[in-house]
C-alpha cells in the first residue's frame, strides 16, 4: 500500500526533525508543519485500511481512531494518544500563539510515538492480507 510507504516517509522526517535540538523558533515551525502532515497523511491511511479491511466508511481522524479501537485494531491506550493528536492538529492553526507552539512542540515526541505504533499495526496488517 503506497499510503503506508508515505507515511512512514512523512513519519520519518517529522521524528528527524525533532532530534534537532537547536531550539530556534524556524526549527519548532517546521516541526509543527511536519507534524501536520504527518497527521494528515496517517489518519488517511488508516481510512483506507477500515475501508479496505472492515468495510467502514469514516470520514474524521477521531471517527478513525475510534472505530480502529471499535474493531480491536488499537487499543485504548494508543486511541487515546491519537485523539490527542488530533486535538494539537486542531490547534495548529493557531499556533502564531508563541505559547501555545511552544506547549504544541513538547508533545511532539509523543504524537511522533503514537504515529509510530500506528504504522506498526497498518503495516503488519497490509503485509498479512498480501
Amino acid at each position: 500500500m503506497d499510503k503506508i510507504d508515505s507515511a512512514r516517509r512523512a513519519l520519518d522526517k517529522f521524528e528527524a526533525i525533532l532530534r534537532d535540538k537547536s531550539g530556534d523558533e524556524k526549527t519548532r515551525d517546521a516541526a509543527i508543519q511536519r507534524f501536520e502532515f504527518t497527521s494528515e497523511i496517517c489518519w488517511k491511511t488508516l481510512q483506507e485500511v477500515l475501508k479496505r479491511n472492515y468495510e467502514q466508511e469514516i470520514r474524521y481522524p477521531k471517527g478513525c481512531y475510534e472505530t480502529a479501537f471499535q474493531v480491536a485494531l488499537i487499543n485504548e491506550e494508543l486511541c487515546l494518544s491519537l485523539n490527542r493528536t488530533v486535538k494539537d492538529r486542531n490547534l495548529t492553526s493557531h499556533t502564531y500563539h508563541e505559547e501555545l507552539a511552544e506547549d504544541i512542540f513538547k508533545r511532539l515526541p509523543d504524537h511522533a510515538h503514537a504515529f509510530r505504533e500506528l504504522l506498526k499495526i497498518l503495516g503488519t496488517l497490509v503485509d498479512e492480507n498480501t
